[in-house]
């Protein structure tokens, strides 16, 4: 992962509301899901277009819709486009997952996955 596909998705605005970059005390948890991303960008052998969602502040996080307890705020998901469309790449996570890659959230939605290292494992669909 290069460091301006994460850093990009932290300088949206949205209804007025500008991201921000996650404080300093929450770095160490992105790490494990960026390995993940780029797991699933080499089983696909395609490469990730880009970092639709990161790190979210709180009020950002409210204005994109997010859960209030997101893992956006948490600096631990990603929701990522990968040139093989979102369908493959869903399956790859989930195999991943199954293999014991990580613990964590795998979501599926029209345009884009997202992933989480959580802890515990959470499936759907949007």
């Amino acid at each position: 992962m290069q460091a301006h596909e994460v850093i990009t998705p932290h300088l949206r605005t949205r209804g007025g509301v500008t991201n921000g970059l996650p404080p300093s005390s929450l770095w160490h948890n992105l790490p494990a899901t960026l390995k993940v991303a780029d797991e699933i960008r080499h089983r696909l052998g395609t490469p990730l277009s880009y970092i639709t969602s990161a790190y979210r502040t709180p009020a950002y996080n409210s204005m994109c819709g997010g859960a209030s307890r997101s893992h956006h705020t948490r600096n631990n998901a990603l929701d990522l486009v990968y040139e093989a469309g979102p369908e493959a790449a869903h399956k790859v996570a989930l195999q991943l997952r199954k293999e014991g890659f990580f613990r964590g959230g795998v979501g599926l939605y029209s345009g884009f996955i997202h992933i989480d290292t959580r802890g515990y494992n959470a499936s759907w669909k949007a």
